[in-house]
């Protein structure tokens, strides 16, 4: 979410509709019945009621959903997920039983390609699921995700947890995530020189229009830009842009004839004569 939506959530609470709420609701009033440990009509009841008061006083802005779902991606998501639980496990047993020093932590930083709150919580939370590897802080501004990794004492094994937890954030923005966490993915694969994935039709329309947004505007993407400061920006590029070329080339001369002097040892070196702005006069240039 960029700073903007983000303050804008902070300043006037915009309330969602009930059916928005409601699998919030029933997951509260499920909570409640089971730590009753009974279902009647009165621990219902009481649930909906304390339900209700939880989602008034201790509101916050309902997660977005991307509507899509790839089978096949989340398949691999999970298959990939058992994999790494099941190696994980192993690795951590045979540190333990193996007659060595306590081998070395790391806090690895993660910066995830997405800028889903989605994404970012689900990735964490696979991280944790893995055996040797805790989420001890995130950073949801940036996007960036702090493990605390066993048995990491050198860059190698480092970089090999980051490229873990990377490729858990793939398959999950590929699984479920949207058509724009799936071009974010798809810019980091072509990068390293991997072909795009869930590449259909409605995904390469998607994809050419965000590039052509960014080869465009070529200010910071959405999602990281500050309204105000791009518009004073915008306005500083364009009022150097149209600054009188005179003045520049006055500027630029005599910081060339400084240069000329400090090497020659002191000696004042000839500087040229400030090239007139287009459509100006000698007597406007001696006015100036």
């Amino acid at each position: 979410m960029s700073p903007r939506a983000e303050n804008q959530y902070v300043g006037e609470r915009h309330r969602h509709p009930f059916l928005v709420q409601l699998p919030l609701l029933v997951g509260l009033v499920a909570l409640w019945c089971v730590l009753w440990g009974h279902v009647d009509v009165i621990s219902v009841g009481t649930g909906v009621v304390f339900s209700l008061i939880l989602v008034e006083l201790f509101y916050l802005p309902a997660v977005e959903l991307s509507g899509r779902v790839n089978a096949w991606w989340a398949l691999r998501f999970l298959l990939g997920m058992l994999w790494h639980i099941a190696i994980a496990s192993f690795q951590i047993a045979w540190l333990a039983l193996r007659p060595a020093p306590v081998p070395t932590s790391s806090i690895v930083a993660v910066h995830l390609r997405t800028r889903s709150d989605l994404i970012l919580t689900l990735t964490a939370e696979a991280n944790i699921l893995v055996p040797g590897s805790v989420v001890v802080e995130t950073d949801r501004l940036h996007a960036v995700i702090y493990l605390h990794v066993l048995n990491a004492p050198d860059e190698r094994h480092v970089e090999a947890a980051r490229r873990e937890a990377l490729a858990l954030e793939e398959q999950i923005a590929l699984a479920i995530g949207s058509r724009d966490d799936v071009w974010r993915i798809n810019e980091a694969r072509r990068e390293r020189g991997l072909a795009p994935a869930a590449y259909g039709r409605l995904q390469r329309l998607h994809e050419e229009r965000r590039t052509a947004q960014l080869s465009g505007v070529g200010l910071e993407e959405p999602g990281f830009s500050f309204p105000e400061f791009d518009a004073a920006a915008a306005a500083a590029v364009a009022s150097v842009a149209s600054a009188p070329l005179g003045a520049a080339g006055a500027v630029d001369a005599r910081a060339a004839g400084k240069h000329a002097e400090d090497a020659a040892g002191g000696a004042p070196a000839p500087a040229s004569a400030p090239a007139p702005a287009s459509g100006s006069t000698d007597e406007e240039d001696d006015r100036g």
